[in-house]
């Protein structure tokens, strides 16, 4: 989405761009280097919209419970089934745009790379990596199975990076935070925050379905400043991308210096 300062920027390009093709005397190195700012200043705009709504997934996707558990000679743990958190997310993802896919090297019979794309609807892309140890010989699974079960455990793990998911079991510091008020700490902290991300008060309430802060769990205070800073982190970002392309710009449109 174009913020109402975005669009002034975007026009004022495109204008410029514009004139410069119905030049009749147009300097072909002058319009390659507005057309290649004009590719950049896309390329930012797909990765805005990109970077909100990973946000906005973030902010509503739940915790997700581990429901399975591994216990075999040391081996003791809990985890969240892969159909499970795609069961999860998939609506969600659908929501705000987003998709994703997995491709996977196998580089030797040892180790092998997963690599996890998360898509947006505006063509903006990116893609983690997530190494793994194909599952050693034994047991009763023949290395077909093995293998299948060591990329699901892959996946598993490349997805909850790439999307920034938290799984968690019943009694851990997540479920916790979820049960617990927010200490005045953190809600001051939250409310800095909203200050410097210049976010609506009542749009953040009224997503987490309260009234006022004191109502906000601790999870969900931890959960809008995580979000929060992104967004305040994304404008520094933008705004340094800003001020390069109007160097860019101002450069581009100063006229070439005749012999």
């Amino acid at each position: 989405m174009k913020t109402e300062v975005d669009k002034p920027q975007e026009l004022d390009l495109q204008s410029a761009l514009m004139k410069l093709t119905t030049q009749k005397d147009i300097d072909p190195a002058r319009l390659e280097k507005f057309m290649d700012l004009q590719f950049k200043f896309e390329d930012r705009q797909n990765e805005r919209s990109f970077n909100k709504a990973l946000a906005d997934f973030q902010m509503e996707c739940p915790v997700i419970k581990k429901t399975k558990k591994v216990s075999f000679n040391t081996t003791d743990y809990n985890y969240s089934p892969l159909d499970e958190i795609v069961f999860v997310i998939r609506p969600i993802m659908g929501k705000f745009g987003l998709s994703f896919s997995f491709d996977n090297e196998a580089k030797d019979g040892t180790k092998a790379k997963l690599y996890t794309t998360v898509m947006h609807s505006s063509g903006y892309s990116k893609k983690t990596t997530w190494d793994y140890d194909l599952m050693s010989q034994g047991g009763q699974m023949n290395t077909s199975q093995r293998n299948k079960s060591a990329l699901t455990y892959a996946k598993r793990a490349g997805l909850e990076n790439a999307l920034g998911i938290v799984t968690t079991d019943e009694d851990d510091d997540a479920m916790r935070a979820i049960e617990n008020p927010a200490s005045p700490m953190e809600i001051k902290s939250l409310k800095e925050y909203v200050t410097l991300a210049n976010a609506n008060e009542k749009d953040l309430l009224t997503f987490f379905k309260v009234e006022n802060y004191n109502e906000m769990n601790s999870y969900d205070v931890r959960r809008g400043i995580s979000m929060l800073k992104q967004k305040v982190q994304q404008k520094e970002k933008e705004c340094l991308k800003s001020s390069n392309a109007n160097k860019a710009q101002t450069n581009g449109s100063k006229p070439a210096s005749g012999k």
